[in-house]
């Protein structure tokens, strides 16, 4: 399909200039052009139905970058749903005006601090936002930042509770958050349920707000010195849970566990819960297991030998040892079974998990409670 004579000229006299990215605005039908020193728009007249036009605008720009006149090659799409697109494409991509090039630029592994620039000029969304800040080069940079403040102004609009708790995850965990705005997420995880999870989930090494150290903390602390000191990852652990960070997280966990909203918050709660105990250096079971059975069951170790000395030493921490072990198998297998024979959320949802939960809760009490 042939453009206007008026288009066909200025489309040409922008690929001929020092063009970065390429961005269609379909419902205005304006080409916006990203060039070095700013940027350029065309406003087009179609001659045909908007969409039939807006096709052969795109086949221009992509026989023009690409070689290749049939638009976004299909060949292109089926490598970005791979992840097997060639880094030293990306910049073509951007130049396309199709905005699942854009998105195979973001999950790029070549992705690189211009590019990304580039990219969220093309399409600036949540989901791209997350997609880069997931890859530390762009993280550490001006448009990292810049991304993180995006998802932070933008938690207000965002619907899906799971996306709402990852995205809270994801910025927590960034580092680029100013104070004022981490205690603006803190004090709406007082109020929602979403916000404790995405603290949670985070696995920040301390949260805003916390409680007092169990009191044989530094007991312990003295004792396990030694054994720390020559790679117990087990104590290690057991005294993290001990400290000050350790007993803030069990209490956010605690208040999370009472009012998840849906049945994926729930998931991304179990998730956080165990991440947090894996470290223990225990060897998890590999089959899918219900709650009550990991509750029965005898802990196992990568390394058995620290725990067999660890009991010899300090027999008193056995249930406590338990408690952990249960805990680091928290996943969607033991709440399989329940979700299968109900989409329910809210209310009664938490009805249904109310077994499970209070398993999970007596776990946690046994982790407050002094060893001395």
């Amino acid at each position: 399909m042939e453009l206007s004579s008026e288009d066909a000229l200025r489309l040409n006299i922008l690929l001929a200039n020092d063009l970065q990215a390429v961005r269609i605005d379909e419902s205005k039908m304006i080409v916006y052009g990203l060039l070095a020193d700013g940027e350029a728009k065309v406003e087009l007249h179609p001659t045909v139905r908007d969409t039939q036009y807006i096709r052969g605008v795109k086949e221009l720009f992509s026989g023009h970058v690409m070689g290749s006149p049939g638009g976004y090659p299909i060949y292109l799409r089926r490598w970005t749903r791979m992840g097997q697109m060639r880094d030293d494409n990306l910049e073509k991509l951007l130049m396309l005006g199709e905005s699942e090039a854009v998105v195979a630029v973001v999950g790029a592994s070549g992705l690189t601090p211009e590019l990304a620039r580039r990219a969220w000029w093309c399409l600036p969304d949540s989901s791209n936002a997350r997609g880069m800040l997931e890859k530390p080069a762009i993280l550490a940079t001006d448009i990292g930042k810049e991304l993180v403040d995006y998802l932070f102004e933008h938690l207000a609009f965002e619907q899906e509770p799971k996306l709402l708790v990852e995205t809270i995850a994801i910025i927590l965990k960034s580092g680029r958050l100013d104070p004022s705005q981490v205690e603006k997420l803190w004090q709406m995880a007082k109020k929602k349920n979403a916000y404790q999870v995405g603290f949670l989930l985070a696995q920040l090494d301390e949260l805003p707000e916390k409680v007092s150290a169990r009191a044989d903390f530094e007991h312990y602390q003295q004792q396990f010195a030694t054994e720390i000191a020559q790679g117990n990852q087990l104590l290690l652990c057991y005294l993290k849970i001990l400290s000050e960070d350790g007993q803030s997280f069990i209490k956010l966990a605690q208040q999370a566990l009472k009012k998840p909203v849906d049945q994926e918050v729930v998931l991304l709660l179990l998730e956080a819960i165990a991440k947090f105990f894996i470290p223990a250096n225990f060897e998890l079971l590999t089959q899918e297991t219900e709650l009550e059975t990991i509750v029965q069951a005898e802990p196992k170790f990568a390394d058995g030998q620290q725990y067999q000395c660890l009991l010899s030493h300090y027999p008193e921490l056995q249930s406590q040892i338990h408690a952990m072990w249960v805990l680091s198998h928290l996943g969607d297998m033991i709440v399989k079974s329940t979700f299968a024979k109900t989409d329910a959320i809210g209310t009664v949802m938490r009805r249904r998990l109310q077994a499970i939960t209070q398993r999970i809760e007596q776990q946690f009490l046994e982790l407050k409670q002094t060893s001395l």
